[in-house]
């Protein structure tokens, strides 16, 4: 999103658009603005219907947010802490049945990992609670794996320095032939 509000000089409204739109699209948008000598604002701009629709959206849920009270809606307040650990996965795993044996709705970890189609590989988000008890039984990751290639090796991440920016990640270690 810096990128975007950068490459549009500042202007968070044809920031979110071409977030959505794509930033080709918001570009072509306000070129056509001002071959016609028309306004290049977003408000002003002819974008796709889902476009017209997502900013105005956001700039609402973000009004409610920050005066819930004048919308007649009070919201819970959301403890800041993390809910979720990026699990290193040492070699594919299938992923209901990792959420069978965490005790990890697969709706939720499908939710998490979007990107996933059935076997997980490389790493993987998971709630901060399962992930916990993943790395206190490291053969529950073996019990969902899916058959290595005969004569692979075993596999170890190394830990992560955890004072970085990255993303903490949770170490897993399949033995070679689960």
């Amino acid at each position: 999103m810096s990128y975007l509000h950068d490459y549009f000089d500042g202007d968070w409204l044809l920031a979110l658009a071409a977030y959505n739109a794509g930033e080709g699209r918001v570009r072509d948008a306000i070129t056509r603005n001002r071959a016609r000598g028309l306004a290049t604002n977003y408000w002003n701009l002819s974008l796709p219907g889902e476009t017209q629709n997502y900013v105005p959206r956001l700039l609402a849920l973000s009004q409610l947010v920050n005066t819930p009270a004048d919308y007649g809606v009070s919201l819970a307040p959301i403890a800041d802490q993390p809910y979720f650990q990026m699990v290193a996965l040492a070699q594919p795993v299938d992923l209901a049945h990792l959420a069978q044996l965490s005790g990890v709705h697969e709706r939720e970890l499908r939710m998490l990992n979007p990107a996933v189609r059935g076997r997980a590989r490389g790493r993987l988000l998971m709630p901060l609670d399962a992930s916990h008890r993943l790395l206190a039984q490291p053969d529950m990751i073996a019990k969902a794996a899916l058959p290595r290639v005969a004569g692979s090796e075993e596999q170890v991440v190394a830990s992560p320095d955890t004072d970085t920016a990255e993303p903490q990640v949770a170490e897993v270690v399949v033995p070679p032939g689960v």
